[in-house]
């Protein structure tokens, strides 16, 4: 992985006071934020934010597995199930992304910029995502969680309190 400018580093320092989380390899953070059209434009080394976002899907389910398992003892699985598919599928991420102003810290390519791409919905959602898969990956489960579940339950509460999810 390349090296991360001082000047990115400064660029991404307000989304670390956001997510309430400083990385200690701050490669992970940049690389989470590197949209494949990015690297396809200009560096063959650079990695995009793929691999990331495979594993922060996971870690994201984990989080409102957990969280939903704990505080809504209560309900059905197939409720909790249908409550995980609302929180964690591309427009709520997306939205949640939108919350944190992740656009303006995504490396995206030429065309892809011009094009909207710093609002595009599954862009964001695969970028919370890679953020999320690279803060575990720096700091691990309990970090990861206190950065991410306080937007998350925010989330969860709107679809929990549907009536529409409950099971009887």
């Amino acid at each position: 992985m390349i090296e991360v400018s001082s000047d990115r580093a400064k660029e991404v320092a307000s989304l670390q006071e956001t997510l309430g989380y400083i990385f200690s390899d701050l490669k992970l953070l940049n690389k989470a934020l590197t949209h494949k059209s990015y690297v396809n434009e200009r560096h063959e080394t650079l990695k995009h934010n793929e691999r990331f976002e495979f594993l922060g899907d996971s870690v994201l389910d984990i989080l409102v597995s957990d969280y939903l398992v704990h505080q809504f003892s209560d309900y059905a699985e197939g409720t909790l199930s249908k409550i995980r598919a609302a929180v964690v599928n591309e427009s709520c991420l997306a939205g949640l992304a939108r919350k944190i102003d992740l656009g303006k810290y995504l490396l995206l390519g030429k065309g892809e910029n011009l094009s909207g791409g710093r609002d595009k919905p599954s862009i964001l959602a695969n970028a919370f995502e890679a953020v999320a898969g690279a803060l575990f990956r720096d700091g691990g489960l309990e970090y990861a969680s206190r950065a991410f579940l306080p937007l998350l339950k925010v989330e969860i509460s709107k679809f929990a309190d549907s009536w529409s999810f409950r099971d009887f």
